[in-house]
């Protein structure tokens, strides 16, 4: 509980800065702080460490989304969206967060305006993207009943050289059948942790987009990247492909392909002759 009550204490005065800011009518800063402090509830890394339950994360998720609802307000006409006066009454969550079971709002927010905000967080890259941090999303709140979401933990991906990498990180995007992306593609957080012929993750990316609404002949891809000092750039090592027909509970095996990611399928090609595989666990849940 201790841990909790300084995270939550952190948020608070991270927030009181937010409301500063938006007080006094500096947007740029306003925006760039809620922005900062969505992405920072939402981390996969805060719901690993801290073990929170899944109403929890959805709450945790509606006040994210609507930090960065009062973010597209401040840069739009300011007409609709949240006002500064709903704001100042979310300061009630945030002395909430993590340590009481009060999960509500002291307002209505439709959980499909937050998805939908958070989303476009993500896509414009305010979200953390950068390699070390991640950019994926929390677990996605369902809406009506026989919707399935689909979460990909990545366990680990074969290389012969893998402990030449520095900081490798995995994108994981979906993508119709023409190979335009149906929602944000999502970073997982760089590992360090590589073995003589795997790179090992273990992060968890969680599907946005009902699986069972995906337009057909959509398919997941997961590229790995790295960085190259030389060239002072993160480069695509290789990358894999799910098809949603191959979706199914537990443990999975892909195959690893050589860049350039080729997000129309019609070239394929070996990354190496040597039997090396991406290994994934895929959990999917239904309303």
């Amino acid at each position: 509980m201790a841990n909790r009550q300084e995270l939550q204490g952190k948020w608070r005065k991270e927030y009181e800065k937010c409301l500063d800011s938006d007080t006094w009518g500096q947007v740029e800063e306003a925006c760039e702080l809620y922005r900062r402090l969505a992405a920072w509830l939402v981390s996969e890394d805060v719901a690993s460490t801290m073990r929170l339950s899944t109403k929890e994360r959805e709450f945790l998720t509606h006040v994210a989304g609507c930090l960065t609802i009062r973010a597209e307000t401040l840069v739009g006409d300011g007409r609709g969206g949240l006002s500064l006066e709903n704001m100042k009454q979310l300061t009630s969550s945030f002395s909430r967060l993590l340590v009481s079971d009060d999960l509500t709002l002291p307002f209505p927010v439709p959980t499909r305006e937050i998805r939908r905000s958070l989303h476009r967080v993500a896509s414009s890259g305010t979200m953390p993207n950068e390699a070390d941090t991640g950019s994926h999303l929390p677990r996605a709140m369902l809406e009506s009943p026989g919707d399935q979401s689909l979460s990909i933990t990545i366990e680990k991906m074969g290389f012969k050289d893998a402990t030449l990498f520095i900081d490798p990180f995995f994108t994981v995007s979906l993508t119709d059948r023409d190979g335009r992306l149906l929602e944000a593609a999502q970073d997982t957080p760089v590992t360090n942790n590589t073995k003589p012929n795997y790179v090992v993750s273990g992060a968890t990316v969680h599907i946005q987009s009902p699986v069972n609404r995906v337009s057909q002949g959509a398919a997941i891809f997961i590229e790995m990247k790295h960085f190259k000092p030389k060239k002072k750039k993160t480069s695509t090592k290789a990358w894999c492909l799910l098809e949603m027909d191959e979706v199914k509970p537990g443990p999975a095996v892909l195959e690893i392909y050589s860049k350039p990611t080729d997000l129309s399928r019609k070239k394929l090609k070996l990354l190496s002759v040597k039997p090396l595989y991406l290994h994934v666990d895929l959990a999917l849940r239904t309303l």
